[in-house]
């Protein structure tokens, strides 16, 4: 019997193909992945040593969805599609043909002759691929994911009064999909087991970071080795246009003259550059030690100085590392206790006084463009919330939050959480929800751009 029925919070779904198509299917699989679904594709998905045969028939069973890609190589031969095409099928006599759970996808014009497929509607991804993966997505009642008015932001762009948040969520990945910069989960069990972390939570960075400072009795300790993990890695080129369409070169392109960033290594700087642009590095000084650390060593004191002649301009922007600095591992906001530390100060004292004066009319003066954060994550709702609140920001039709569908989401209530969600969004933080991830949305974003300056 399926597992159909079972109340599922991530839309999963099934993708059957021959291997003569691996190329279509691994578009669809990264795709789908980017909107936030949780496909399986043999080659992606299954691990080393498992039975390949039951683990894909235990898939087929589980997934919501069942995606054939049709083609002459597929329609024609005698591979796996047709059997696991087969069984998709028996699942769907045995559930309901009022339920969508085959969306049989064609990539070519190919004939079908199988008289069950044919009783469905199907979809095709040539010669136009993106209007046939929406198409997809509007049966996996997904379709708010693109339902996006680009307008208002586009202006706003145009009219260089964007302002960029550039959070966790969009990192670079490489060829393989996988991300090219170590994430909190994978570098927090790694120190968990080197450290011999005791708690069962250990895939926390902030938490297994604060048993090392305490271990140690060195708050800067796990910031340092955080600092030299993250120098190893090496900055793509974005020059090259493989990297075009990538969360940090697309906000390089738009111009803004502040960059605000969650992050602590130097991506945004070096994208910057790559547009012959000349970025200013600075942080958040968050408590007194920061402050005391920064008038010492005489970092960005400019900045503070209403009466410096320094102009801060899209052609000298200025990058703004909210959570500090690997330059400066001291600034990192890495353990618990700095999360609460830095929350405590951003709502004991003014956002003005803890920002350069200039990017705090950035804040207020502009609209604000967020990328890469989760509405999950309680410490971004406050951080975000507190400078709202503090500048007395308003909801603009171009304040935008690019955030996936919440992994909080039950009984695949999607309609009434994104509902739920885009008021809170609107009401709470300002912004409107852009539903999909940081590449997806950079992507789109892009050929927005493009379409919109050829226009003028």
């Amino acid at each position: 019997m399926s597992e159909l029925t079972a109340d599922r919070s991530v839309k999963t779904v099934f993708i059957s193909y021959s291997h003569e198509d691996y190329e279509s299917a691994f578009r669809l699989y990264s795709e789908l992945k980017e909107k936030g679904l949780q496909p399986w594709l043999d080659k992606e998905s299954l691990l080393a040593g498992q039975v390949w045969r039951e683990e894909i028939n235990k898939a087929i069973k589980n997934s919501q969805f069942f995606i054939p890609i049709l083609s002459s190589n597929s329609v024609e031969g005698r591979g796996y599609v047709r059997k696991e095409l087969k069984e998709a099928l028996d699942i769907l006599d045995s559930i309901s043909y009022s339920k969508i759970y085959v969306i049989p996808i064609r990539i070519d014009n190919c004939m079908i002759s199988d008289r069950k497929v044919n009783t469905l509607h199907i979809v095709d991804l040539f010669p136009d691929w993106k209007q046939g993966f929406e198409k997809v997505l509007r049966a996996m009642g997904v379709e708010n994911m693109t339902n996006f008015d680009w307008t208002s932001l586009l202006h706003s762009i145009h009219e260089r009064k964007c302002t960029p948040f550039l959070g966790r969520e969009a990192f670079m990945r490489s060829n393989n999909g996988k991300a090219s910069i170590p994430l909190e989960q994978d570098l927090a069990n790694r120190w968990a087991e080197k450290y011999d972390y005791p708690l069962s939570d250990s895939y926390r960075l902030s938490r297994v970071a604060q048993y090392m400072a305490v271990k140690e009795g060195d708050d800067v300790f796990p910031k340092e080795l955080l600092s030299i993990e993250i120098k190893k890695i090496t900055i793509p080129d974005f020059s090259l246009s493989v990297y075009r369409n990538t969360p940090h070169t697309v906000l390089a392109d738009i111009n803004s003259a502040v960059y605000f960033t969650t992050n602590y290594d130097h991506f945004m700087e070096e994208a910057l550059k790559s547009r012959g642009k000349q970025p200013i590095s600075d942080f958040c000084r968050w408590n007194e030690d920061l402050v005391s650390y920064a008038k010492q060593n005489a970092i960005g004191s400019y900045l503070y100085r209403k009466d410096d002649g320094l102009k801060i301009t899209p052609g000298n922007p200025l990058v703004y590392h909210l959570y500090g600095d690997i330059d400066h591992p001291r600034s990192m906001v890495v353990t618990e206790k700095d999360y609460f530390d830095f929350v405590i100060n951003l709502n004991r004292y003014e956002v003005k006084d803890l920002f350069p004066s200039f990017a705090c009319l950035q804040l207020i003066s502009n609209s604000l463009l967020l990328i890469g954060y989760s509405l999950d994550d309680i410490i971004f709702r406050t951080i975000i919330r507190s400078i709202v609140t503090s500048l007395g920001i308003q909801f603009r039709l171009s304040n935008i939050l690019v955030m996936q569908p919440s992994e909080l989401i039950i009984n695949n209530k999607i309609s009434q959480a994104q509902g739920y969600i885009e008021q809170y969004s609107k009401k709470i933080l300002k912004m409107q929800p852009y539903w999909g991830d940081a590449l997806a949305f950079s992507k789109e974003l892009r050929h927005e751009l493009d379409t919109f300056s050829n226009s003028y």
